[in-house]
């Protein structure tokens, strides 16, 4: 289903509700993820201000209020025990600045370490993402002479495809150590600053297409084998919000909060899906 016929449906969906939770594997996890102790069962990946760390914050019910300020950029590793189904997960959310140590040490420790890792959430914006330092902002724009919207896109994008080369060659490699993750979602965040364009947006990081992007995930599939991983390409849009650049402006225009919350419940549910499957 293309995803413009998707959105305006999923908030009239019922989305199951999880009741029969095991509590003592609920509050063991919880436990683990405040002492940041335990192997990885998911982790969130993707470029800085992609919203990595509001999307797990809406995972974990923390949902953004009319005065939440966006978080700074993240240079540490995030534990937090989220919710899926009938079980809790051990999720870590992975800075996404490629010189950052504590995004190798958790790179390390998801792909290399983990004897119990389940999925990958691979966050993208198709693009719309800005440095929170105005310094790189202002060497960007000046220096490199990014100075429109689109440019930066084009600039972002680049970026991206890099990082999920990277990305995709871990995965290879832990599959060959046998520690390979068994699904991966592709998190397409702020789809409300392309509502009007999101099904070109699907056809840029959804597999059943074919694009740069969706090249390099197909490469993995095709190396490890589909019964292997399980890809799955999803819209989101954790916090509305304008897209300012240099003076540009790109409005959020999604249509209302419950097209928002809907989003959410649709993600929840595909990933309770995944990790039911064996």
């Amino acid at each position: 289903m293309d995803w413009s016929e998707l959105i305006p449906t999923i908030v009239k969906t019922p989305i199951t509700v999880y009741k029969n939770r095991k509590f003592i594997q609920h509050w063991w996890i919880k436990l683990l993820a405040q002492i940041d102790y335990g192997d990885t069962d998911i982790v969130i990946l993707g470029r800085p201000s992609v919203g990595k760390t509001i999307l797990s914050e809406c995972l974990h019910g923390q949902a953004p209020k009319f005065n939440y300020k966006t978080p700074d950029t993240s240079q540490s590793i995030e534990t937090e025990a989220l919710n899926f189904g009938d079980w809790t997960k051990l999720v870590r959310v992975i800075p996404g600045q490629t010189d950052n140590k504590q995004r190798d040490i958790g790179l390390e420790e998801a792909f290399h370490k983990s004897e119990t890792l389940e999925g990958v959430i691979y966050v993208v914006d198709w693009g719309y993402s800005e440095p929170r330092d105005l310094t790189l902002k202002n060497s960007l724009i000046f220096d490199k002479g990014l100075d429109t919207i689109q440019k930066i896109r084009d600039y972002n994008l680049k970026n991206e495809l890099e990082d999920i080369k990277s990305v995709c060659e871990q995965i290879k490699v832990a599959y060959s150590n046998g520690k390979a993750p068994k699904w991966i979602i592709i998190a397409v965040n702020k789809v409300d600053l392309f509502y009007d364009r999101v099904n070109d947006a699907q056809k840029y990081y959804s597999t059943n297409y074919q694009s740069q992007f969706t090249d390099e995930i197909n490469k993995l599939i095709n190396s490890i084998g589909a019964l292997n991983l399980k890809c799955l390409t999803i819209p989101m849009c954790v916090w509305q919000k304008d897209f300012e650049w240099n003076g540009n402006l790109q409005k959020t225009n999604l249509g209302g909060k419950d097209i928002e919350f809907g989003l959410s419940l649709n993600f929840i549910s595909n990933i309770a899906k995944m990790s039911k499957q064996k």
